[in-house]
């Protein structure tokens, strides 16, 4: 539940773990609807950030993502576009 408390490594200490072991890749979870302007807003934010979590996972690592379906696809289109031009400005 996402109440209780995560079991486990963190995201960080796991990344640590995956570095060490040969054969070992790793990837991590991106969520389009965070990716939208009503998202960003409810949490006072000026506009949405999930493609710098991605960046921000990339750089420590993770060499893809995985998504839950997509009913609506603004976000995921969106999410994508600012993600690619995060890389593209990063290098």
């Amino acid at each position: 539940s996402a109440n209780e408390p995560a079991k486990g490594p963190t995201t960080k200490e796991a990344m640590v773990i995956v570095e060490k072991t040969s054969g070992v890749s790793f990837g991590c979870v991106c969520i389009p609807e965070r990716h939208t302007d009503e998202y960003a807003a409810q949490r006072g934010k000026a506009a949405p950030g999930e493609h710098l979590n991605m960046l921000r996972k990339q750089q420590a690592g993770a060499e893809w993502f995985v998504s839950q379906a997509v009913y609506d696809p603004a976000p995921t289109i969106r999410l994508l576009r600012d993600y690619g031009d995060a890389c593209r400005k990063e290098g």
